[in-house]
């Protein structure tokens, strides 16, 4: 009876170790699968904050190209302004010349008859 009822724990004892070393090898996966997880994870947060960072310098090119867009704008008002008043003054500016000429063509006269 003794020798039965110690095979019974020795039994239960190698029963209990399977059970054991099964759990260890369970553990063992799940830290593995916790560290790829973590590992997933980390790399995922580096990506993200890669593509918040390109973001962010999108966004400032971005700014700036519309201040350039802007600067555009104003030199293209400027020069049509610009060439307005050139148009505007061709006219009195041919019309200088044209005094300029009669003026010189008068003192000419002038000098022959003077002489």
């Amino acid at each position: 009876r003794d020798w039965t009822r110690l095979a019974a724990l020795h039994e239960e004892v190698r029963t209990l170790r399977v059970a054991l070393l099964q759990q260890d090898r369970d553990v063992e996966m799940e830290r593995a699968e916790s560290a790829e997880w973590r590992a997933t994870g980390e790399q995922a947060l580096a990506e993200l904050e890669a593509l918040r960072i390109h973001a962010e310098y999108s966004k400032q090119l971005e700014a700036e190209l519309e201040t350039e867009r802007k600067n555009v704008v104003r030199l293209a008002q400027t020069n049509a302004l610009a060439a307005l008043e050139l148009e505007t003054l061709r006219p009195e500016n041919n019309e200088l010349k044209s005094s300029v000429a009669l003026s010189e063509s008068v003192v000419s006269a002038l000098r022959t008859e003077l002489g």
